[in-house]
């Protein structure tokens, strides 16, 4: 696992333009690139560019660490952890699927209703965290031999495939 390194000591390594990219991507809740670079004072033709690269080119490591060292500071902040997240996505899940029981204003116990789409969002999350839905899984494939069931005279016949073992006499 990398070190961990202080925003206090980094902001004197980037200059202020990159600084301002880091806080303005952190804050943004999309996580818009080109936005941020814009928002930041770089232009906008060259906006996406020069974003993309200060997050992923070697030569601008020191922007790529104040980055993550933003959004660290900020899940710490929030108190979130992975728990919590997995508990609130299960959460939505169960919800979604109506399995949730609350009582309404006259204390009536009422059923969450079936939603399909939330259902199935929070489910999907889920299983890409399991990394349920790999590639390798749907790339899979099932042969499957459908052998007809015939009586003859009483009998059950099968039909023989592969090799065969002849009969001792």
């Amino acid at each position: 696992m990398a070190k961990r390194v202080k925003i206090k000591d980094l902001e004197h390594v980037i200059t202020t333009r990159q600084r301002l990219f880091c806080y303005e991507l952190a804050s943004d809740p999309k996580k818009d690139i080109t936005k941020a670079a814009k928002r930041a004072g770089f232009s906008e033709k060259a906006a996406f560019t020069i974003g993309s690269r200060l997050l992923k080119a070697p030569q601008y490591i020191n922007v790529q660490r104040f980055y993550e060292s933003l959004l660290q500071n900020t899940i710490k902040a929030l108190k979130i952890d992975i728990k919590k997240v997995l508990r609130n996505i299960d959460k939505v899940s169960e919800t979604c699927l109506g399995q949730v029981e609350t009582k309404d204003k006259n204390g009536n116990i009422v059923k969450s209703k079936f939603d399909a789409s939330g259902a199935l969002g929070a489910n999907k999350l889920l299983g890409q965290y399991l990394k349920m839905f790999t590639d390798d899984e749907r790339e899979t494939t099932v042969n499957v031999t459908v052998m007809p069931q015939i009586t003859i005279g009483g009998k059950k016949w099968e039909p023989k495939i592969g090799k065969q073992k002849k009969k001792k006499e």
